[in-house]
């Protein structure tokens, strides 16, 4: 069976996560523990609360809120299977899943999986129990079972004798990184060499943990991405001067191009964004110019000349694919060969930003060396005249 992958760029998800579970055995212990540890790292979760009506046929609200979900969490415990409406509602999950991007996430609690897939134990009484209720048809019945099985047969967590609260923790945080790297194909292709890098500072900003953190973004102006583009002691005191001031669990990213001022803050941690490798800087350069991930064949040679130009630099970069986007090869010679005797004014203003956030014995050496270089091809022009 296909499945429906939308065409929108809009996301169609209302929830993050939906939760099927069965009240008597979870709903005020382990299920309310994960939800409320969910909810803390900012996760939409559907939890039905006895306020749906119940029936023959599962409501179009459960429907609608499965639909709308991008993970359900299946907490299977020892009772699951003997409420018929837990046994509906996953199979419409189970159904739902084979058809579209929803992702089962299956939690045992104090349940083994194999007498899941094995229908064994009280999951064997259980559907005994259906099979002599007259409302419950031969072919209803094989649908509940098969979906039982196939959730026995997907990797999750199990929960025995372990510490809840440090499976919980875990839960909470591998669904939290699954959503922070989470984007539809269309968008995931805007944000080039994007998985590392947030994969880095989750790292560092650490969720786990519950005191307040503060982590340094540092580079040259226009390489990326809070308190943004802090450039003075004064102004950074004034807005974050002491980890006093916030509550637990706080995380405050602040974007500078001084690494010193942001050591003499004492930030946990600095993270240093570098400029795109070559083949990421082309993905990049792609995109505006051509509104895709690769150049068009014959502009190949001539896109790794403006990528190499802009030396990795991801502002750059888009200023040239949006100024070339559309133009003839012709035009982009020409393009060429202006950058290399006059450089373009909107490149330029890119640089002047970066030089204008050195100190200044920084811009002097700068001044020095551009100099030197300068008055080297002077020399090398009188020597070949």
């Amino acid at each position: 069976m296909k499945k429906i992958i939308t065409s929108s760029t809009t996301p169609r998800w209302k929830h993050d996560i939906f939760f099927s579970f069965y009240g008597k055995d979870t709903r005020k212990s382990f299920t309310d523990h994960l939800y409320v540890g969910l909810k803390r790292k900012g996760i939409l979760v559907f939890k039905d609360d006895k306020t749906l009506k119940r029936g023959e046929f599962i409501s179009k609200e459960l429907l609608k809120a499965i639909r709308e979900s991008i993970y359900a969490i299946i907490i299977i415990s020892k009772n699951y299977a003997s409420f018929k409406w837990c046994l509906m509602e996953l199979a419409a999950i189970v159904e739902w899943a084979k058809k579209t991007e929803l992702t089962i996430l299956p939690i045992f609690y104090h349940v083994n999986p194999s007498d899941i897939r094995n229908l064994t134990v009280s999951f064997e009484k259980a559907f005994a129990a259906h099979k002599n209720n007259p409302k419950v048809g031969v072919k209803k019945m094989q649908k509940w079972k098969n979906a039982f099985r196939e959730v026995g047969n997907i990797a999750g967590w199990v929960v025995h004798d372990s510490y809840e609260s440090a499976l919980i923790q875990e839960i909470s945080r591998n669904i939290s990184r699954k959503l922070n790297c989470r984007f539809s194909r269309h968008d995931y292709e805007k944000f080039v060499a994007i998985n590392s890098r947030v994969e880095e500072m989750l790292n560092l900003m650490d969720m786990e943990s519950n005191d307040v953190r503060f982590i340094g973004i540092h580079g040259m102006g226009g390489v990326g991405i809070i308190l943004d583009d802090v450039d003075g002691e004064k102004q950074l005191m004034a807005l974050s001067g002491s980890p006093d001031w916030f509550g637990p669990g706080t995380r405050m990213i602040i974007t500078c191009r001084d690494s010193h001022l942001l050591r003499t803050h004492e930030v946990n941690d600095i993270y240093e964004v570098e400029q795109l490798q070559i083949d990421e800087a082309l993905q990049l350069f792609s995109l505006s110019a051509f509104k895709k991930t690769q150049p068009t064949e014959n502009y190949k040679d001539l896109s790794m000349d403006f990528v190499n130009y802009a030396q990795g630099l991801p502002l750059a970069l888009k200023v040239l694919g949006s100024f070339l986007f559309g133009r003839t090869i012709v035009a982009w010679r020409s393009a060429r060969n202006q950058l290399e005797a006059i450089p373009n004014k909107e490149i330029m203003n890119i640089l002047q930003i970066s030089f204008e956030g050195l100190e200044d014995l920084q811009k002097e050496l700068f001044l020095d060396m551009a100099c030197l270089f300068q008055r080297h091809r002077l020399d090398n022009m009188f020597c070949r005249h």
